[in-house]
């Protein structure tokens, strides 16, 4: 399974960044239940980051001196454009940015960067039993 997100890279502070993903794959009912639109949480995320090791990007982030933040969220919906293909899924999105969102930079023993970020799935249960069933086996 591929998962594909495109965005431009420079965008207007205040204005919605719009997005695309498309997932990839041969397993037809795995691209249908990813793709739907409320299964994705994509946040945009701005880091702060302090200390000796604040502007690599390779290390590994401690609490003390590592900070995350989501500054906004992004929503989509099925995709309009072109025909649907065998093995894609597309959709469409955008994701709000702040009139008062900062941008990143890079300074000695600190720094603070902008990203989108896919948050963790919450964990879904494979079924739901029925309650007068569990009560019948007791």
């Amino acid at each position: 399974m591929n998962r594909t997100l495109s965005c431009q890279l420079c965008y207007p502070i205040g204005s919605p960044l719009p997005l695309i993903i498309t997932f990839t794959g041969t397993d037809s009912q795995a691209l249908d239940l990813l793709s739907v639109p409320s299964s994705i949480q994509l946040h945009l995320v701005r880091s702060i980051a302090t200390g000796s090791d604040a502007a690599a990007e390779d290390v590994i982030r401690r609490s003390n001196n590592f900070f995350l933040e989501s500054v906004g969220q992004a929503f989509f919906w099925p995709s309009s454009e072109g025909a649907p293909e065998a093995g894609s899924r597309s959709l469409q999105g955008e994701l709000e940015v702040k009139k008062t969102l900062k941008p990143g930079f890079l300074f000695p023993r600190f720094s603070i960067r902008v990203s989108p970020r896919k948050q963790p799935h919450p964990p879904a249960p494979l079924f739901s039993p029925d309650p007068e069933f569990l009560r019948s086996i007791r």
